[in-house]
């Protein structure tokens, strides 16, 4: 997916908002909204909103020397999602397709995203996904790739919503490798967020060897690439990856919440809809 109009905005107010929180001097706040100026009129028409995001949020850090602004957020926003694993995995056991409601999950904790700048509450998402329906559902093709397939690629998004991947990851049945940032960037899942996510509990973590706010196959090492390439079956959670897995060949199933008008444009759906969609299908509607 190629920058819109719309990702201008959007870039402008994460560089305020990091600002704000790293509550730095006006002159800093300047510079920085200069140099985010400057980044924006450097913008190629090859370029993804997930590119420019990864320079803008290096910019920050480098002209501030804090590499995790969000570390904190992220370890209260992993410890309040483990608090409700208990009852979510209950509910699984006794759904009548407990694949499906687990899918569910991992979907609302897609809403645990600091980068649209949009507020949200993980307990009223919680509260109404399991009567929500997808906007684009390509759940037959998710589970016959699932039957077929020996083993999967899982690529993370936002640290919290990690804690629902492990809901999703044990009701696949299968073996998965969990695909995470190389460094922090935003409020997004790096090793150590995985790790105390329980990740390594259910999963294999690697590294993509990038640390943009989503998966840029040319940012990232050689091996990931090569693992990419050879998967049978790829998830790809989150509004960052679709943005840099969109035009990619694979066996991808993308699975978000659509939180910005952009993404809505992409997809040709409404903001606020749950997506999942495979990337060998024309878009259809369920």
């Amino acid at each position: 997916m190629k920058v819109k109009n719309g990702c201008i905005e959007c870039f402008y107010r994460q560089g305020i908002t990091l600002s704000e929180k790293m509550n730095l001097n006006p002159s800093l706040r300047e510079e920085i909204q200069n140099n985010i100026k400057n980044i924006v009129k450097s913008i190629e028409d090859t370029d993804i909103p997930a590119e420019i995001g990864r320079r803008i949020y290096l910019m920050i850090s480098e002209k501030t020397g804090i590499k995790d602004p969000y570390l904190e957020v992220k370890r209260q926003n992993i410890s309040q999602a483990l608090e409700l694993i208990p009852v979510l995995e209950s509910k699984i056991s006794h759904s009548k397709d407990p694949l499906l409601l687990a899918i569910k999950y991992a979907v609302a904790g897609n809403i645990i995203d600091f980068g649209t700048g949009k507020p949200f509450n993980i307990i009223d998402e919680f509260n109404s996904i399991e009567e929500a329906a997808f906007a684009v559902f390509d759940y037959n093709e998710f589970k016959s790739s699932l039957e077929k397939t020996e083993k999967i690629l899982y690529i993370g998004d936002n640290a919290g919503e990690s804690v629902f991947d492990v809901l999703l990851i044990k009701s696949l049945r299968k073996p998965v490798t969990y695909v995470v940032r190389s460094g922090p960037i935003i409020n997004d899942v790096t090793f150590e967020d995985a790790l105390n996510s329980g990740i390594d509990k259910t999963a294999e973590i690697i590294s993509s060897g990038m640390d943009a706010p989503g998966t840029i196959l040319k940012l990232c090492s050689d091996s990931f690439k090569r693992l990419f390439q050879e998967s049978d079956m790829i998830i790809s959670k989150g509004q960052g990856n679709f943005e840099g897995l969109s035009n990619e060949q694979g066996n991808i199933f993308f699975l978000l919440k659509v939180k910005c008008d952009c993404i809505a444009d992409e997809l040709n759906v409404s903001t606020g809809s749950l997506i999942l969609k495979y990337s060998l299908k024309s878009q259809e509607r369920v």
